[in-house]
């Protein structure tokens, strides 16, 4: 099987950074938005932008059309990764079947964007698997896959940004800043390349620190 292939849509940003030195919010949040290409099948993860400038920059980035995205995944429930899900009403929109069971719990006033959603399990192009990554909500899954730098995995909001991959640190607003801390450094055991949350591709180099 020929490693999936992923293009960075759009590249997310904190709302604030602390290791910036930033205490309150000073810029708009975004997520980053990654496709996923293989077995003949596009995947775009957490739809962060809204609709009008999410169009422009998949074509910038891919020259597709958002009619050409046969599938949406998202991480987890937040607001801030889904800002675009309506410009793919054709798609079939995904998510983990516990992370979908957390929104359902957190947030029943979303109950009709919930019921769009169908669980991911078994519904993944081939070679992209989902992966447990707990902390920053109880049940965020991020996706793991083959690619040509070696395991990459799109780490949604279990690492947030290359300073909170370092310092091991989930987000201010992580459910669990314990458990934020595994996940990250499981992370960081697992993927030679990671797409966080908040920022750009990180390469990870795992096997060079041996």
């Amino acid at each position: 099987m020929e490693p999936a292939r992923f293009t960075i849509v759009n590249i997310g940003c904190l709302s604030m950074n602390k290791f910036w030195g930033e205490t309150e919010r000073v810029r708009q949040a975004s997520a980053t938005c990654t496709l996923l290409e293989g077995s003949g099948r596009r995947l775009l993860v957490d739809p962060s932008p809204h609709p009008d400038q999410l169009a422009v920059s998949l074509f910038n980035t891919t020259g597709l059309l958002p009619e050409a995205i046969d599938s949406i995944y998202v991480t987890h429930h937040h607001g801030d990764h889904r800002y675009g899900l309506g410009l793919f009403s054709h798609a079939k929109w995904l998510m983990a079947v516990d992370a979908l069971a957390e929104w359902r719990e957190r947030a029943p006033e979303d109950a009709a964007t919930i019921s769009r959603f169908v669980p991911a399990e078994n519904q993944l192009p081939d070679g992209i698997t989902l992966y447990s990554a707990p902390g920053h909500t109880h049940c965020l899954h991020a996706l793991s896959m083959v690619s040509v730098w070696g395991k990459l995995i799109v780490a949604g909001d279990a690492v947030m940004t290359p300073e909170f991959l370092a310092e091991e640190q989930g987000y201010h607003n992580s459910v669990d800043f314990g458990v934020a801390s595994e996940t990250i450094r499981r992370i960081k055991a697992d993927a030679d390349v990671i797409v966080p949350g908040h920022g750009n591709i990180i390469l990870n180099r795992r096997h060079a620190r041996g």
